[in-house]
């Protein structure tokens, strides 16, 4: 609330003491209305004292925020440095991505063309027509028919599999060669068709047929015969085939002599001769009340088995239900219990476990499955688990009995997928993703002026954005006054202070 002034007045009064003029009185109400005000200004002093102090707060942080708007300028100024910098860097680089673009428009060029680079096929291959002859690869066709249909180039090799069509072959295959013009045989399977000129023959009979001519033994130099007195020597000291000797004549001779055979027989029995028991002294023999006794209390020692129909038991199972080291266990199985029922027909089989330890050193337990219509086997791959069942095969090792066999043979014509085909450092395919980089390559002329995306630099802190809240203007002033005649026409957000 506004404060109304009281206008106060003097009493005035004439010499006689008359009064003149009324004097502003002095009572409570007045009195009172300036100790009110006095009140209130002294409230108006604290609070004026604490907005000073408030402000003096407030310039601080305005002289804080001025030092780092300082410091964001030159920042600025920095960034601006560092961005001519770049221009210049980007300025090279444009250099060099020209330079680049002229070498790459020099191998577009050059493509195709002699000594140059060679183009590639929709299948990512090198076309024949820019490989050298000795590089091209054989073609291989199933008939003459076939081979004719062939895009044919000087130095085209192709195998042809039945070429029975070409009257120079019975049967079976032939290899030709294209000479720009025509296929040229160059081998078949029947043997090598040889054309040589009679000039080239050396060592040709002086007529043909040869006529009726004869030699002295002297004009052959490798006659294989001896001589007449080289036969005289090898016969001398031979003896005729009819000759004999006697006995006298054999020096070595391995016999004995009539005395000495009959001292050898003397003591000798006749080989019919026969022997009562009490004549032989070490028989070893059972008696009759022996075998007897024996017979008796025999019996057949069977591989016993046991009826396990309904349990599989793992190969941990099997190597602590043996009694000793090695063991053979025979059970009667249902086949489906096992899961061999898949290969072995019937309800049931006979499995044979051959356990060669106690534990899983010596190997795990290995088992046979004999069904009615074949063999099977499987090994235990730890102390749980069994690998798979597999089938012994009765193959007589007879091509005839092979299953599968390719129908033609060699094989016919037939493709390969790429991944067949072996590559390296020199001959490979070109991916899709490849051609497609190769065609999408860069047409940037190096200009900065043609580069997009660039980045807006700014120059006045004017065009920078006040995202942390800084005090951007003083357009809030304070103002100090004395008396109702000095306070200055004010904006909103001013402040004014009255000094009583």
């Amino acid at each position: 609330m506004a404060y109304t002034p009281t206008e106060w007045k003097n009493r005035v009064t004439d010499g006689e003491g008359n009064i003149l003029q009324e004097g502003t009185p002095i009572h409570a109400d007045n009195m009172n209305k300036i100790e009110g005000e006095l009140t209130r200004l002294s409230e108006e002093s604290e609070n004026i004292s604490q907005h000073s102090n408030q402000l003096a707060s407030m310039e601080e942080e305005i002289d804080g925020h001025e030092i780092r708007i300082t410091s964001n300028k030159k920042e600025i100024d920095d960034h601006e440095l560092r961005i001519t910098s770049n221009e210049g860097v980007l300025s090279g680089h444009g250099n060099k991505i020209s330079t680049n673009e002229s070498n790459i428009q020099s191998l577009q060029n050059e493509k195709g063309k002699p000594n140059g680079t060679a183009t590639l096929d929709n299948n990512g291959i090198i076309h024949s027509s820019q490989l050298p002859n000795n590089l091209k690869e054989i073609k291989i066709a199933a008939d003459i028919t076939a081979r004719d249909t062939l895009d044919k180039f000087e130095g085209l090799r192709v195998m042809v599999i039945d070429a029975s069509a070409d009257p120079t072959v019975n049967s079976g295959w032939a290899e030709y060669v294209h000479d720009g013009t025509n296929f040229i045989k160059t081998s078949e399977a029947e043997g090598v068709d040889l054309v040589i000129d009679w000039s080239n023959i050396v060592n040709k009979p002086r007529e043909y047929p040869p006529e009726a001519h004869s030699h002295t033994e002297s004009e052959i130099t490798d006659l294989d015969k001896y001589t007449k007195s080289e036969v005289e020597t090898k016969l001398s000291g031979k003896s005729n085939t009819g000759h004999k000797h006697v006995e006298d004549d054999i020096t070595d001779l391995d016999k004995y002599t009539k005395e000495q055979v009959d001292t050898k027989l003397r003591g000798k029995s006749n080989t019919g001769h026969t022997h009562t028991e009490s004549d032989i002294t070490d028989l070893d023999k059972y008696t009759k009340n022996e075998i007897d006794t024996l017979l008796s209390t025999h019996t057949h020692n069977f591989i016993q088995g046991e009826d396990t129909r309904d349990v599989d038991y793992t190969p941990l199972e099997y190597m602590e239900m043996s009694e000793v080291s090695t063991s053979l266990q025979v059970e009667f199985k249902r086949t489906s219990i096992i899961h061999v029922d898949d290969f072995v027909s019937g309800t049931y089989c006979f499995l044979e476990t051959y356990t060669p330890w106690k534990d899983g050193s010596g190997g795990y337990p290995r088992q046979i499955v004999y069904g009615t219509n074949g063999i099977l086997y499987r090994v235990g791959t730890s102390n749980a688990e069994w690998g798979n069942w597999r089938e012994i095969s009765y193959f007589s090792g007879s091509y005839n009995h092979l299953t599968d066999v390719p129908a033609n043979f060699p094989p016919s014509q037939h493709d390969h997928y790429p991944t067949d085909i072996l590559q390296n450092s020199t001959h490979r395919f070109v991916t899709d993703a490849e051609k497609l980089k190769w065609n999408n390559k860069s047409e940037f002329s190096g200009k900065y002026s043609e580069l997009t995306g660039k980045p807006t630099i700014p120059h006045n802190t004017s065009d920078l954005a006040n995202d942390s809240n800084f005090i951007s203007s003083n357009a809030g002033k304070i103002h100090v006054s004395y008396s109702e005649s000095d306070i200055p026409s004010v904006s909103p957000n001013d402040i004014v202070f009255k000094v009583m």
